[in-house]
């Protein structure tokens, strides 16, 4: 009883984690949208492209644990991937129409 209960709180933890760092990377997009001219994108379509956008470093930093391989300054790699590929994807989002 101790392992499957061990399982799901590691599970909400990690789900915790991984929510926090998807709206900060939120917040960071909100600054990225001002940079492209004042894209029309509101909070809550940010919070899902960065979903998106965390999920690639996520599958790449799985695949190293796995491989029981340690990835020098990691933490900083996951940032920035992330946030490159938000900053990739709201600058291809089209600009306000201008009339």
């Amino acid at each position: 009883i101790f392992l499957p209960v061990l399982i799901v709180i590691i599970y909400i933890f990690t789900s915790a984690v991984k929510f926090i760092e998807v709206s900060i990377l939120a917040f960071i997009g909100i600054a990225i949208k001002n940079l492209f001219h004042k894209k029309n994108i509101q909070y809550r379509h940010l919070w899902r492209l960065a979903t998106y956008s965390v999920t690639l470093s996520t599958i790449f930093f799985a695949i190293m644990s796995i491989l029981k391989t340690h990835v020098p300054n990691g933490f900083i790699i996951n940032w920035f991937v992330s946030i490159m590929v938000l900053m990739l994807v709201i600058k291809e989002i089209p600009g306000k129409k201008q009339k």
